[in-house]
């Protein structure tokens, strides 16, 4: 599954609520059923509802609490160490909506986009000119909490003597 990007993406997007102590949600808004203060809860029959951004609206994708395993009983969908669902849920609702598990990837910029409604900025370090300036906004904009910040690398030719992954 290339889902990377987009679980890159949802990472990016907790880490932004946690360092606003949940005050400011990006992403745990998104699912529903809720408690009165808008966080997501269990829903005893396991039916759920994530909001996504699609084609300039929010829109439902309905979903179920059943998740992909393998033979061997192994996880073959993202989930959390602490038992938590959101992840697993946001993936399952962001594959539905991209024909399933089968997913061939995407990039971060696009995902975070529907998965937050906030429009992307992409650029391409290749063609940037002035480094020291573009470093400079994206420090200032981290730290005003104006932007999110995902890096991707796109394909690589020889990824073993680089020693990255595409």
């Amino acid at each position: 599954m290339g889902d990377c990007s987009v679980l890159s993406s949802l990472a990016v997007a907790a880490h932004y609520e946690l360092k606003h102590k949940y005050t400011k949600k990006l992403i745990s808004c998104n699912i529903f059923p809720q408690d009165m203060s808008g966080n997501p809860i269990f829903n005893p029959s396991g039916k759920y509802v994530v909001k996504l951004f699609v084609n300039g609206v929010w829109r439902g994708i309905v979903i179920d609490d059943y998740l992909p395993l393998a033979k061997s009983g192994n996880w073959l969908a993202a989930y959390s160490a602490k038992g938590r669902m959101w992840v697993s849920l946001i993936e399952k609702a962001y594959l539905k909506l991209h024909g399933g598990y089968e997913f061939m990837g995407s990039n971060s910029s696009r995902d975070l986009y529907i998965l937050t409604g906030w429009l992307p900025e992409k650029i391409n370090l290749k063609k940037e000119k002035d480094y020291d300036k573009l470093w400079s906004r994206i420090v200032r904009g981290n730290q005003n909490n104006d932007c999110l910040i995902t890096l991707g690398t796109g394909h690589i030719d020889d990824e073993d003597k680089v020693g990255l992954v595409g």
